[in-house]
């Protein structure tokens, strides 16, 4: 269980990451494939790449010990559950012509729901049987 624990962990970390490397370093091409919602605003898109630095960091560092980090996760988790919140409250928005779409959507929605469930897995598990 840790293991696969661990392993979520590190994928949404990596991700969060990825996100950040591209919206900071090519918000252009993060606008009119990822997050085409207009209007176009670069810096903007920037900020949103700073913002998801440090929770990759911290689901990548959480990923090393969750039972020990549920900290770092909850925060995460609160990261994501806003974010998705967003996307639930402005949905029409995925499903206009040249939104994402239903994949769009469930991108916010699935880490925000996969960090719950973490946590919930690391609270009513002892660390000892997380390994």
């Amino acid at each position: 269980m840790r293991r696969l624990i661990q392993s979520a962990l590190a994928l949404l970390g990596f991700s969060h990451l990825v996100v950040a490397a591209l919206f900071m370093a090519a918000p252009a091409w993060s606008f009119a494939n990822v997050a085409p919602f207009p209007p176009f605003n670069g810096h903007f898109l920037a900020d949103i790449g700073a913002f998801n630095l440090p929770l990759g960091a911290a689901l990548l560092l959480a990923a090393r010990a969750p039972e020990r980090q549920r900290t770092l996760v909850g925060l995460a988790l609160l990261g994501n559950v806003a974010h998705a919140a967003s996307h639930l409250r402005d949905a029409g928005l995925h499903f206009r012509e040249g939104g994402p779409g239903l994949p769009g959507l469930l991108l916010t929605l699935v880490p925000a729901a996969l960090l719950l469930a973490i946590l919930g897995l690391t609270a009513s598990l002892r660390p000892e049987a997380l390994r």
